[in-house]
C-alpha cells in the first residue's frame, strides 16, 4: 500500500515569503559537500540549495572546490565554524566516504560530527532540531553510526535522511547483514526503502525510477517518478540540495509536530522532478504531476506512465538535460507548485 501526497501537502513545504521574514528565517543550510575528484557536486548543491529558495548557505570544502562554489554562486558564506547556526545539513555529495578520510582533514571531521550526533551518538555537530540530508559519501559512515548508536527513546526517528540510489542501497543494507543485490532492490525499492529506514530509523528517499520516500513514523511510502531524461549525472547533488533547503525551512514545524521528514522529503523529489520535466521540455511528465485530483494520489498515474513508456506504448517526449539544466528551472517548478495551490495555474 502507498500513502498519496496532495498538491497542498507539496506546497506547504515551501516556505511562502512574508513581511517578517529575513534570510536567517527563510532557512540556513550547511553542505560539507564535493572534492577535488569530485568538485561539481559541491557547485551543484550549492545551486540548487539557493534557487529552492534557501536564505542563507554555508559552505565547507576543499579550497579548490570553495573557489568554484563562489565564481558560480557569489551568496554562500565559506566556513562553517564551531556555533554557526544551521537549520540542516546536507553532507556527502561529491565526497570519498568519510570513514576511510585522512585523519585531521577538518571537514570530513566536520561532517563526521554531524553524522554522529544526527545519528544519536549526541556531541559537537548538531544540535536539537538540526536535520541532515545524507548522500553519496556519507552514506557508509552514517550506517555504520546507526548500528553503534541507538535511538534515543523507543520508536523515535533520528533526523536524518538518506538519498541512495539502488547500489548504495545494496552496500548499506550489507552492512546490517542483508544480501541483497541491485536487481532485487530496483525490482521492489517500496519493499527495500521501508527495510532501509526502519533498520536506520530515519528517513530514506530510495532514488529510481519510481523513486520511493519512507520515514518510519509513516503510515506507507511514497513513490514518484519523473522524465526518463533526469538519468545524468549530477542529478542527485541538485536533489540533495533541494531537499537541505526545504528540512531547513520546515525544521521547526517537524519539530512542533506539524509536519513529517516524509512529506518534506517527498516535496524535494516532487519539484526536483517538475524542474527536470520543465527543462526537458517533456509535457508528458509535468502534465501528470498535475492533471489528476491530487487529493486521490498521484501514484497511480505514475505507474501507468512508467509501464506505457516501458513497453514503447506511451508518448515520448523532451531532449536530454544536464544537472544544472534542472537547477536553472528549480525557481519555475517551484512557483508553478505555489500558483496552483493558489489556484492560478
Amino acid at each position: 500500500m502507498l500513502r498519496s501526497v496532495t498538491l497542498a501537502d507539496i506546497s506547504d513545504a515551501v516556505a511562502y515569503p512574508g513581511p517578517g521574514d529575513s534570510k536567517y528565517t527563510r532557512g540556513v543550510v550547511g553542505l560539507i559537500t564535493g572534492s577535488d575528484k569530485y568538485p561539481g557536486a559541491a557547485v551543484l548543491g550549492v545551486t540548487a540549495a539557493a534557487k529552492a529558495g534557501a536564505g542563507y548557505i554555508r559552505y565547507m570544502g576543499t579550497e579548490y572546490t570553495q573557489q568554484l562554489v563562489l565564481q558560480s554562486r557569489p551568496e554562500p558564506v565559506m566556513g562553517i565554524g564551531p556555533g554557526s547556526h544551521i537549520d540542516a545539513w546536507v553532507i556527502g555529495s561529491g565526497m570519498a566516504d568519510t570513514a576511510c578520510a585522512s585523519v585531521g582533514e577538518a571537514r570530513h571531521e566536520a561532517a563526521e560530527a554531524v553524522l554522529d550526533a544526527c545519528s544519536g551518538a549526541g556531541g559537537s555537530g548538531a544540535g536539537v532540531g538540526e536535520y541532515c540530508v545524507v548522500d553519496a559519501g556519507a552514506l557508509p559512515y552514517f550506517t555504520q553510526a546507526a548500528v553503534r548508536y541507538a535511538v534515543p527513546g523507543a520508536g523515535s526517528v533520528r533526523n536524518a535522511v538518506v538519498t541512495p540510489h539502488a547500489g548504495e542501497a545494496v552496500s548499506m543494507l550489507g552492512i546490517f547483514g542483508y544480501d541483497a543485490d541491485r536487481t532485487e532492490v530496483e525490482g521492489d525499492p517500496e519493499k527495500y526503502a521501508v527495510l532501509l529506514a526502519q533498520k536506520l530509523a530515519c528517513g530514506v528517499v530510495l532514488k529510481g525510477s519510481p523513486t520511493v520516500i519512507y520515514s518510519p513514523d509513516a503510515p506507507y511510502p511514497v513513490c514518484l517518478n519523473s522524465t526518463h531524461w533526469l538519468a545524468t549525472a549530477g542529478t542527485g547533488d541538485v536533489l540533495a540540495g533541494i531537499m537541505g533547503t526545504l528540512l531547513s525551512q520546515n525544521s521547526e514545524a517537524i519539530n512542533r509536530g506539524g509536519k513529517d521528514i516524509q512529506t518534506v522529503a517527498a516535496a524535494a523529489v516532487f519539484i526536483h522532478g517538475l524542474a527536470a520535466g520543465l527543462a526537458s521540455e517533456d509535457g508528458l511528465s509535468v502534465e501528470k504531476l498535475f492533471t489528476r485530483d491530487m487529493q486521490g494520489g498521484i501514484q497511480d498515474d505514475i505507474r501507468q506512465d512508467t509501464q506505457g513508456r516501458e513497453s514503447g506504448q506511451g508518448t515520448r517526449e523532451g531532449h536530454p538535460i544536464t544537472a544544472m539544466d534542472v537547477c536553472a528551472q528549480i525557481p519555475s517548478a517551484v512557483g508553478l507548485v505555489l500558483s496552483r495551490k493558489q489556484g492560478r495555474g
